[in-house]
């Protein structure tokens, strides 16, 4: 997918090998199951290339101003835009105390609905840079039992321990491919869902009061629904920059109707160690749904000031949760 140029000035950089960069990220691998994702194939060609760090892209991308242009006039497609900020400004700062405990535990990051792989690009450096071995999977939002299946492909093909961490519906989907695994050490869960035996999503969530995006959903093909996309940045994104959030808004992963109804198998959070990330101001899972799904699997938990997308928005605190799991330890 191409987006328009003049919506992304967090692409704007002066390195004079920008061409260059794209040419060598256009021959770099990046399909298939446990493929690097758009933002890893970036640091890697970055640092190949010596990319300078971070100091154009910003949490905020509106601060970049587009006086730093230079060469590049065309458009830019979105895997080449979170490439960028995976070779120049993907990487947040943690404590080198934190740091230096890293486990070099696999980190397994599954999305959620109306989102792919990529969400996740300002954590995955995070992570790296703490020593992980880290994959996004991309699952099809087809059904539950295809989102479990594809999951559990890719954790099969992991040697070492692992953590996955799941994001919204994500936590239907890690609580199902984890389930027996003999390399799964523990659970993450970023305003998840966390279901037992014979739930499913939409049962779960109609116990709490409905949420402002419960009446965003349109129909985008026969079966699949998306969230509005002039209401995506309120509802889902809230405390993203509204460029940002308006692409993440464009680029939706619509999500089968099936998905809310199908029920979920025996758990993986009855076998192991959690965490939890509740979103306190999220609008489109109810906070206290999500302190709900918290105190069930006896999660270590914190709380973000964050909307839905907290690993969008706060990228350091998610980050730092997945790392104490990968040590085992309580916050």
């Amino acid at each position: 997918m191409i987006v328009d140029s003049s919506a992304l000035v967090a692409i704007i950089f002066r390195e004079p090998n920008f061409e260059q960069f794209l040419a060598a990220l256009s021959t770099a691998p990046s399909t298939g199951i446990g493929a690097p994702t758009a933002v890893e194939t970036g640091i890697g060609v970055g640092r190949r290339l010596g990319f300078a760090r971070p100091w154009v892209i910003h949490q905020k991308f509106s601060s970049v101003r587009p006086r730093s242009v230079r060469g590049v006039k065309r458009p830019v497609s979105r895997t080449e835009f979170l490439a960028v900020i995976g070779a120049l400004g993907g990487t947040a700062l943690l404590p080198n105390a934190l740091l230096a405990r890293s486990t070099g535990v696999n980190i397994l990051l599954v999305h959620g609905a109306f989102t792919d792989g990529d969400v996740w690009y300002r954590v995955i450096p995070i992570l790296q840079r703490a020593g992980h071995k880290v994959i996004a999977a991309q699952n099809s939002l087809a059904s539950l039992a295809s989102d479990v299946a594809n999951t559990r492909a890719i954790l099969a093909r992991l040697s070492g321990p692992t953590i996955l961490v799941g994001h919204s519906y994500g936590g239907s989907i890690i609580s199902g491919a984890a389930r027996d695994a003999k390399n799964v050490v523990g659970l993450v869960y970023v305003a998840a869902i966390a279901p037992d035996n014979g739930e499913s999503f939409g049962e779960l969530l109609s116990r709490f009061p409905k949420m402002p995006s419960s009446n965003d959903f349109e129909i985008e093909k026969p079966g699949y629904l998306i969230l509005n996309r002039n209401r995506f940045p309120a509802d889902f994104a809230a405390d993203i920059d509204p460029t940002e959030a308006r692409i993440l808004a464009s680029v939706q992963k619509p999500m089968a109707l099936g998905l809310a109804t199908e029920k979920s198998g025996p758990p993986a959070w009855k076998q192991f160690p959690s965490w939890y990330a509740v979103s306190a101001n999220d609008r489109a899972i109810q906070p206290d749904a999500e302190r709900f799904f918290a105190a069930r699997i006896k999660a270590t938990t914190i709380t973000v000031a964050a909307s839905h997308l907290s690993m969008v928005s706060h990228p350091r605190e998610i980050a730092k949760l997945i790392i104490h799991a990968a040590q085992r330890r309580k916050l």
